[in-house]
């Protein structure tokens, strides 16, 4: 399983939002010195998201983007703000090895495709469930899965990050059941976020079988979880994901 470190981006600092809400950024520090953190710490995946882009609808922190790509050596994936072909092509430009759209792949099936043949197996979708709905456009709007699912089925992206937006920087734990029935009509590779707190929750994803990867925040940056006790038993031969 990918044990993925997430550095949420404003202004060039890594922050955490409480359920998505921009009003509750809550600064940690220079997201470019996290990136070093993480990575001297064993974390070989990071997840970056350029908050900035995805409440203004244009990516804004590619120079941030840039600086942690020369200094991280693992695999990087990006996400926030990327509604246009000219922001996919600029962000595969910087050599990020997977790139994650959102509001614009769920409500243009023309933009979607065009990405596809561009990113090829770089193309993960975002799907950032509020209740039985897919929040949109920094989490602001919303739609029905089912509105977008023929769609996704008919180009077919490498694979989505799931996110459950209730309990998105809250440390508050997972529902299993509650996973299962968000990835249960999905395909693909599936890499979930929201919630985690501890090591525990951690384990809780691995014995779901379609879940490939992981992404942790908060309990990163609280200092919640033993992340050299994740990364351990993540990488043991007997766990049951590649």
């Amino acid at each position: 399983m990918e044990i993925i470190a997430a550095i949420d981006i404003m202004g060039k600092k890594a922050v955490r939002l409480y359920k998505g809400n921009r009003s509750t950024a809550k600064v940690y520090g220079n997201a470019v010195e996290f990136a070093r953190k993480w990575q001297d710490m064993g974390i070989r995946y990071l997840h970056l998201v350029d908050l900035d882009g995805a409440f203004e609808g244009v990516p804004k922190n590619i120079d941030t983007i840039l600086e942690i790509r020369k200094i991280f050596t693992g695999m990087i994936q990006v996400g926030g703000g990327i509604r246009s072909i000219e922001a996919v092509k600029m962000l595969k430009d910087t050599g990020v090895d997977r790139i994650i759209v959102g509001t614009k792949a769920l409500t243009s099936a023309d933009f979607l495709f065009k990405v596809r043949e561009i990113l090829a197996d770089k193309l993960f979708v975002a799907l950032d469930f509020k209740g039985n709905e897919l929040a949109t456009k920094g989490w602001e709007s919303s739609l029905p899965f089912e509105k977008v699912k023929d769609v996704l089925e008919s180009i077919g992206p490498s694979g989505f990050v799931v996110t459950d937006t209730d309990l998105d920087g809250t440390l508050s734990g997972l529902e299993k059941a509650r996973i299962e029935t968000l990835i249960a009509k999905l395909w693909g590779r599936i890499i979930y976020s929201g919630g985690i707190r501890d090591e525990n929750d951690v384990k809780v994803l691995l014995s779901i079988p379609r879940i490939s990867g992981v992404i942790i925040g908060k309990a990163l940056y609280e200092g919640t979880i033993r992340i050299k006790e994740v990364l351990s038993y993540a990488d043991q031969e007997n766990n049951p994901l590649p």
